[in-house]
């Protein structure tokens, strides 16, 4: 039965996958990360183990005479070779991972202890904010700044933005501090401010993600 194409193709893919699997569990009961460069490795040592197993297995039973064993030592050590070939050229062609994402802070903190912030109808309210980057280098020329209060956007902003700070060590943020002043509302009550940082990665063609802080102020009757 198992000698029939048709019936051993499909027990090839279903051995594949059962063996896939089997790698999978034994990194995960023997506490290894399950990720790309251990399964690959698992998979690949999986494949050398049964490789040298079929060639011990076809040795006569009582015992090979030397010339014998030159064939399955060569067959077993090409098979090795090409499987640590593949393994090196797997974890080569990973995609590195690099982790980048952008925070936005008010660099007055009573921004977020205190429920608003007092204003004066009509009076100008400076609000400090620091951008922070990890995983690229911003690029202050090209990081724009708006300003929206009560949901609709205010065009009479003076924005000042300075050049970034250089991490101190790596894998620390690079900092750019700036802050925005505008006239505050005529009418008295609470109103809402919203701050939108736009970064631009230097070398990239597109902006990244905004980042956007809210507050509150209130203005007295």
């Amino acid at each position: 039965m198992l000698a029939d194409p048709l019936v051993r193709l499909p027990l090839t893919v279903v051995f594949g996958t059962v063996s896939l699997l089997a790698v999978v569990l034994a990194l995960h009961f023997g506490g290894v990360r399950i990720g790309t460069t251990g399964v690959t490795a698992g998979t690949a040592a999986m494949g050398a183990a049964l490789v040298i197993g079929q060639g011990m297995r076809r040795l006569p039973r009582f015992g090979p005479r030397p010339a014998e064993l030159i064939r399955p030592a060569l067959a077993s050590s090409a098979a090795a070779a090409v499987l640590a070939v593949a393994v090196v050229a797997a974890i080569a062609l990973q995609p590195k991972a690099a982790e980048s994402y952008t925070t936005l802070t008010f660099a007055d903190q009573s921004w977020l202890s205190e429920a608003s912030q007092r204003a004066v109808a009509a009076e100008p309210v400076t609000v400090g904010w620091i951008l922070r980057s990890f995983g690229y280098l911003p690029d202050p020329a090209l990081t724009a700044v708006e300003v929206a209060l009560d949901g609709g956007p205010l065009t009479a902003v003076a924005v000042v933005l300075g050049d970034f700070s250089a991490a101190a060590q790596p894998g620390d943020p690079i900092e750019i501090s700036g802050s925005v002043t505008f006239a505050a509302p005529d009418s008295a009550g609470l109103h809402r401010v919203s701050i939108s940082v736009y970064p631009h990665s230097k070398g990239a063609l597109h902006e990244r993600l905004p980042v956007t802080l809210t507050g509150w102020i209130e203005v007295a009757p």
